[in-house]
């Protein structure tokens, strides 16, 4: 999908070496996740924003401001629309809300025309921003209560960075199938990931960003505010559990469980749980994206190819027989 990275100290501006390790995030979240990228640097009283397909060309354009609070970057990897800049992120709202997103909502559709949202661009992830703002500005909300209803409505995958320029408040919330993790130095310098070997890494001179005083993996359905003292739990957020139900069909499905939608739900061959699925005729079973990838990559070898090497050859034919096991 795509990687989020988050650079934050508590009560003081960023420094100049917290940009270096805000960079260093971003080239790592780069190396899978490269169809774009862009940048929040939240102020005391502006945001400047960015967005570009070269990394290289989006560092050229983020310049040092001493009372930046926060940075907050975004690696695109395009997973159901284009590669148009207008689906890149972060997107914004009337220059109030801002907001990055990794995942895939399989009702974004449902909610623009439950709610009659305005959309620019072709990705879901506008969707979220957009609904937090129907709920303020139609139904009188409070922001934090715009959140709570908006991640009731959401359905599929969701880890999202929110600010509200008004209050210059900062929100973090997962759902229970993505990825993210916190933790803060003894400097008081909060960073947050996607990927957690991402702050294993050396990122200044100074020392690792791995020597924490503390980790924090969030909790899904929980809403965060970052404040000056360090992340604060405001709410959690009860959804309902979506129900699994058995296909009616002719064939003998072994037990096996499916939701009602066909596009996701359980992978067959990883196991992983509420996931897009793609249907592979070869082996008449649903597959998540990985799994589907892995699958092509082993059907498009040409073992008479003297180009693919040995070792290549054998990974093919052991995934295959792997496959055939499982089946059986």
């Amino acid at each position: 999908m795509c990687e989020i990275q988050v650079v934050y100290r508590f009560g003081k501006s960023v420094k100049k070496r917290d940009y270096k390790v805000f960079k260093n995030l971003l080239n790592l979240g780069s190396r899978t996740n490269n169809d774009a990228h862009g940048y929040l640097q939240l102020t005391k009283d502006t945001v400047y924003m960015d967005k570009r397909r070269n990394l290289k060309s989006l560092f050229k354009h983020l310049d040092y401001y001493k009372d930046t609070k926060a940075l907050i970057g975004h690696n695109r990897f395009a997973t159901c629309v284009g590669k148009k800049y207008k689906d890149n992120h972060p997107f914004c709202i009337e220059s109030k809300y801002y907001w990055v997103h990794n995942g895939v909502l399989y009702n974004s559709d449902s909610l623009i025309e439950k709610y009659h949202l305005p959309t620019h661009s072709d990705t879901d992830s506008e969707v979220i921003g957009e609904l937090i703002n129907h709920f303020v500005t139609k139904e009188n909300d409070t922001v934090q209560e715009a959140i709570a209803e908006t991640i009731k409505e959401l359905k599929g995958s969701f880890s999202v960075v929110f600010y509200d320029l008004k209050t210059g408040k900062i929100y973090y919330f997962k759902d229970d199938s993505t990825n993210f993790f916190f933790g803060l130095n003894s400097d008081n310098v909060l960073y947050g990931t996607t990927v957690k070997s991402n702050l294993d890494l050396p990122t200044t001179r100074k020392g690792l960003v791995k020597a924490w005083e503390y980790e924090l993996i969030p909790e899904p359905y929980t809403i965060y505010e970052f404040t000056h003292k360090g992340l604060k739990i405001i709410e959690k957020v009860e959804v309902e559990e979506e129900i699994k139900i058995y296909r009616e069909d002719d064939f003998d499905w072994e037990d096996r469980d499916w939701y009602k939608d066909d596009k996701i739900g359980t992978c067959e061959w990883c196991g992983k749980e509420h996931v897009p699925l793609e249907y592979s005729e070869k082996y008449s079973v649903y597959m998540c994206e990985l799994c589907t990838e892995e699958e092509e990559i082993a059907e498009s070898y040409d073992y008479d190819d003297k180009i693919i090497d040995r070792e290549d050859k054998e990974d093919a034919e052991r995934y295959t027989k792997q496959m055939e096991q499982y089946l059986r």
